[in-house]
């Protein structure tokens, strides 16, 4: 699979860093980007109330999400064979809402 001007996001929790990013390319195109949570979609959807909307938005503007990826494995399974241009790596936090205590 090609590589060039493909973009792998890890760890977005509620997915508003890939939906920003989308909002600052031109004519708001998200082909390309595979926005990635280590959480399962149930369990974004407890954790982010807001999260449903933000990907319903990203996937009409064409980038793809997927749910319970382990940026550790990256290697291994769905994502084995694919190549990305660009790796986003969102540092991961605590769970709560306080950034101080990351």
């Amino acid at each position: 699979e090609k590589a060039e001007g493909t973009i792998l996001i890890v760890g977005d929790g509620d997915f508003s860093f890939t939906r920003g990013l989308i909002r600052s390319r031109l004519r708001r195109n998200g082909s390309g980007i595979l926005s990635t949570s280590y959480d399962q979609e149930h369990s974004v959807a407890e954790k982010y109330p807001n999260a449903a909307g933000i990907i319903r938005e990203i996937k009409k503007c064409k980038a793809e999400v997927m749910h319970g990826v382990d940026c550790r494995r990256l290697h291994e399974g769905k994502l084995a064979s694919r190549k990305f241009s660009s790796i986003i790596f969102n540092f991961p936090h605590s769970g709560q809402q306080r950034v101080h205590i990351n």
